[in-house]
């Protein structure tokens, strides 16, 4: 703290600022102690406004009700008998009692507020008296005591709202004389804050002025060195010839000098990030020949997946053909040892071939060779045929399999790539659905008709399903235990979906089972007549 305020006596800038600081703080600091004590007893007055005569005013209004509550309630019941009627009177009635006694302390020590007060509570006693008589003889007209022309006759010769209205016309007489001491504290209370207001702004202007005139006086003297050095900062972002540095003996002395030094240093770094500019556009040159290259090795790896996996799928169709020819022909004696041998290599051979179906799609997809045949058909029978498809892959696992189709609108698609999609998911459902259901339901959404397949397996975290759709991506369950094929089923699917106008989403928490949909775009003369 004392080395900063070294530093500013030293600053010649610096102490002229804060001499005119002193200055305009002198000058508000006087016009804040007179306005605080203003303030002081203007707050005193708005307290006591807002602790007695306020508070007054919204009991004598809330009497005011209670009276009308309580007149209302008694005429309900007396011309009824209903007994919610009675109940609200006697709620009134406690209320009443309370807040006129809370309103006889309070205007203890003014005479006539007590007077006025202590006659509206007789009035409403010698009320409650007469309403108690009348209670009764209600009462006993219902219970068939006595008729309701002897309660109408007792009734008229009572006094009871002569006595009420007494009460009413000194609580009105209070509420008057509460508003007229509320109004006239509010009159003292705005007078007394537009002194206060009237201080402050004076206050305020004056050392407007004072700081005005300072700073003009400072100014003129700062901001001519200040346009100096900006010259020279406009010079130096022209790449023009550097100005020389300002001769004043202050501290904008020594930061024109500090900036010449400074734009020196920097001409030095613009020809050096010049040169690296040049380099990095040489690099991004090689990488973009690199990134070609890259394309056109992609290009051919596609080819030769394509290529390969048909190449290889002649071989395979006949490896599981001549299986099936000696597992089902009658005239070939197989040991049993060669019979499983067979078994084993039809299912090897066929869980090859669907791993090769899905890379020769990929492989279609990424080169763009993918075709599709857009049709115009309603999806329900497809969504069955899938379902039957897939039932043996349950095998003897407790899991039932419903289907429902809630909508029959017409779809545009490939009917084959949808039914492709269809048996990967509900092939995947029943893979990862040991025991529970596998729920299929048809049903519209919008310009969309979606396929929901919904299993009770172990569910899918929030980590897998990020990177669910990418390429050999597999899911693994709760044992860490891998399930078979390429991690390439979703992935195509949601391509296929997605090249015919539609998608596959999923929704799942693990535990809980997950829910694929496949959005179909519907047909347009269906979306004309929704």
């Amino acid at each position: 703290m004392t080395r900063s305020l070294t530093t500013i006596l030293r600053s010649k800038i610096l102490r002229r600022i804060l001499s005119g600081f002193v200055m305009v703080a002198a000058i508000l600091s006087l016009g804040l102690v007179i306005t605080n004590a203003q303030f002081e007893s203007l707050n005193q007055r708005f307290k006591s406004l807002l602790e007695l005569d306020v508070a007054l005013v919204e009991e004598t209004e809330r009497l005011q009700r209670l009276v009308s509550t309580l007149q209302s309630n008694k005429r309900g019941y007396m011309l009824t008998g209903d007994q919610d009627f009675l109940t609200r009177y006697w709620g009134a009635a406690r209320a009443i009692e309370v807040h006129s006694a809370r309103v006889t302390r309070v205007t203890a020590s003014r005479p006539e507020e007590q007077r006025l007060m202590l006659t509206f509570r007789a009035a409403v006693e010698r009320y409650f008296a007469f309403s108690t008589e009348d209670i009764a003889v209600r009462a006993a007209v219902d219970r068939g005591e006595r008729t309701v022309a002897e309660m109408t006759q007792m009734m008229a010769t009572r006094r009871g709202s002569q006595v009420i209205g007494v009460g009413e016309h000194a609580l009105d007489a209070l509420h008057d004389v509460e508003m007229r001491l509320v109004e006239e504290q509010r009159h003292r209370v705005i007078e007394a804050s537009v002194g206060s207001r009237r201080i402050a702004v004076a206050s305020m202007v004056l050392g407007l002025l004072v700081a005005v005139i300072y700073g003009l006086r400072v100014s003129r003297d700062i901001g001519g060195a200040l346009a100096d050095l900006q010259l020279a900062i406009g010079a130096m972002a022209r790449r023009e010839e550097l100005r020389p540095p300002l001769g004043r003996d202050d501290e904008i002395g020594e930061v024109s000098r500090s900036f010449h030094a400074m734009g020196r240093q920097l001409q030095r770094y613009a020809a050096e990030l010049g040169e690296r500019v040049r380099e990095q556009e040489r690099t991004l040159g090689e990488l973009r020949e690199a990134n070609d290259a890259l394309g056109r090795a992609m290009r051919v790896k596609s080819d030769f997946l394509a290529t390969m996996s048909h190449e290889l799928r002649t071989p395979l169709n006949a490896v599981i053909g001549l299986s099936d020819f000696l597992l089902g022909s009658p005239s070939e004696q197989l040991s049993q040892r060669a019979r499983e041998a067979l078994v084993t290599m039809r299912g090897s051979g066929s869980h090859l071939l669907a791993l090769l179906d899905d890379i020769l799609d990929l492989a279609k997809i990424d080169a763009g060779k993918m075709s599709y045949q857009l049709e115009t058909f309603a999806p329900g029978a497809l969504v069955r045929a899938c379902v039957a498809t897939a039932m043996p892959l349950l095998g003897d696992k407790p899991v039932d399999v419903a289907c429902e189709v809630a909508d029959a609108s017409r779809v545009i698609a490939d009917p084959q790539r949808v039914r492709q999609v269809l048996l990967n998911l509900l092939s995947n459902a029943v893979k990862f659905t040991d025991r529970g259901e596998v729920r299929v339901r048809v049903e519209r959404e919008g310009d969309a008709v979606v396929v929901r397949i919904a299993d009770t397996g172990m569910g899918i975290s929030h980590q897998d399903q990020s990177a669910l759709f990418e390429d050999f991506h597999q899911v693994r369950s709760g044992d860490a235990r891998p399930y078979g094929g390429t991690g390439l089923g979703l992935a195509l699917s949601r391509r296929m979906a997605r090249a015919m106008g539609g998608d596959v989403t999923v929704e799942s928490e693990p535990g809980r089972g997950s829910t694929f949909s496949l959005h179909v775009t519907r047909a347009p003369e269906e979306a004309d007549h929704a």
